[in-house]
């Protein structure tokens, strides 16, 4: 490309080959440029367009409407995922966004829209439940949206390692290959340690931090070299409280929550884990049964 900084040549271009009805060769024409403005709601609002498929068109609204925006700029995108949720007779969730459009519209002295009132006189509008917000239905189907992006991208199996959920913050471990962390934030809901994730992610600078691009709970059957069952009784280690069985460490707080013994029989779940100042691989029980 002769000149890198024109950003915007792809999308005209997209929405051309939309107009004429080449929904394909429009999505093709708009990928380059959705990776680049993927933190920007229209980009997704425009790439519900070039689908026909109404799963990847509320996925698409979906991950517009979790992204930081100002209400005044969503009116419109909210209205079309409320008549998509219509049709597919989610009524709560369609209440909640007809709701927020009307008290955006209303503090802005904007007129309601004719199809809105309409809705608001059916009967599934009188009987839905209002939800406050969608937030939870955004986080459940925004991800399909990103899949959709970044197919490009191999999904890997990462295991949670620790959480700092003041920051959003969690470590994972693939493999003694791999390990590092990222923000969860509008990603997952409530990560636990020794959840199985299925990640696309990029490595960002050079201290272990990597940028989320999607992020699927797995089930806990999903093979992963990062956990182990263990067996045996435990060795506790004074004064300081922690313990082993056989090459499991314990830390202090899983021995005390479970009120566990010297010599005691236990067994559970491990977690492959770096020791920074060891420097070394070791594993780390994060599930017991005594």
């Amino acid at each position: 490309m002769k000149h890198p900084e024109y950003q915007y040549p792809p999308y005209f271009k997209a929405k051309l080959l939309l107009a004429i009805g080449d929904k394909e060769n429009s999505f093709s024409a708009f990928l380059p440029f959705a990776k680049k403005k993927r933190n920007d709601f229209w980009v997704w609002d425009a790439l519900a367009d070039a689908f026909s498929e109404k799963e990847k068109k509320i996925a698409c609204f979906c991950k517009a409407l979790s992204l930081k925006t100002p209400e005044d700029y969503l009116v419109k995108t909210r209205q079309k995922l409320a008549d998509l949720l219509i049709n597919e007779k989610k009524y709560d969730e369609a209440k909640t966004e007809i709701e927020q459009i009307i008290k955006v519209r209303e503090n802005n002295k904007w007129k309601i829209p004719p199809i809105i009132k309409q809705w608001q006189k059916q009967d599934w509008y009188s009987s839905a439940k209002s939800l406050g917000n969608n937030k939870e239905f955004y986080l459940r189907h925004a991800g399909e949206a990103e899949e959709v992006l970044f197919d490009d991208i191999p999904e890997e199996i990462v295991v949670v390692e620790f959480i700092n959920k003041n920051k959003h913050i969690l470590n994972f471990v693939k493999d003694k290959a791999k390990n590092g962390f990222f923000n969860y934030e509008s990603l997952l809901k409530d990560p636990q340690i020794g959840d199985i994730l299925s990640v696309r992610i990029k490595s960002v600078g050079n201290e272990g931090f990597y940028k989320a691009i999607t992020v699927k709970q797995m089930p806990r059957s999903t093979e992963t070299s990062a956990i182990k069952e263990f067996e045996g009784r435990i060795n506790i280690i004074p004064p300081h409280n922690f313990g082993f069985v056989d090459d499991v460490f314990f830390e202090p707080n899983i021995i005390n929550n479970n009120n566990i013994a010297e010599n005691q029989p236990i067994k559970g779940s491990a977690i492959l884990s770096f020791n920074k100042n060891k420097k070394e691989w070791g594993w780390k029980a994060f599930e017991v049964n005594v």
